[in-house]
């Protein structure tokens, strides 16, 4: 409250998340009298009339921004989807030829399982060894792409067990 050549005024902050829309940050009004006893009692309701005007304010701006997402088309969703799922198909192919170009400047890396970690017998259930012996095949013939595809096959299946694994005993790790 403010007294100005003796009448008595509201002087009220704009919130900040609201100023852009109401128009300003600072509100001032007369609250129209000399008396201070009147100027307090019209001070407390144009206080509760300002903020209903802010959450006026905000739940306008709140319904409009629901509103256009709403508006938006399914093809609208359909770009976003396809924005990020290039994205992340991106970032793991960049991880993928960062793997295959470290693996191919150094191949005894990569079979020494420095790299990645091999699969080994006791990886394959009762009645896959044959599995196994593939590996060992592609490594004793140094064929860097198709052991790389193999072993990023290894490591996706290991991970899905291991999350299954997570589902069902209800324990992380």
């Amino acid at each position: 409250m403010m007294l100005r050549d003796g009448t008595f005024y509201c002087r009220a902050w704009v919130p900040t998340d609201v100023a852009p829309t109401f128009g300003g940050t600072l509100v001032v009004t007369s609250l129209r009298t000399k008396d201070l006893k009147i100027a307090k009692y019209r001070l407390a309701r144009k206080t509760v009339e300002l903020e209903d005007q802010f959450e006026r304010v905000r739940s306008e701006r709140d319904t409009a921004n629901h509103i256009s997402v709403l508006q938006r088309t399914e093809g609208d969703f359909f770009a976003l989807a396809k924005r990020y799922g290039v994205e992340v198909a991106e970032r793991e192919i960049v991880a993928q030829a960062n793997f295959f170009d470290q693996a191919s400047s150094d191949p005894k890396r990569l079979w020494s399982g420095d790299l990645i970690i091999l699969p080994t017998a006791a990886d394959y259930g009762h009645g896959e060894t044959d599995a196994f012996t593939h590996f060992d095949r592609l490594v004793a013939e140094g064929d860097l792409g198709v052991g790389i595809a193999y072993l990023q096959r290894f490591r996706v299946r290991r991970r899905i067990g291991d999350l299954t694994r997570m589902r069902a005993t209800g324990q992380p790790g």
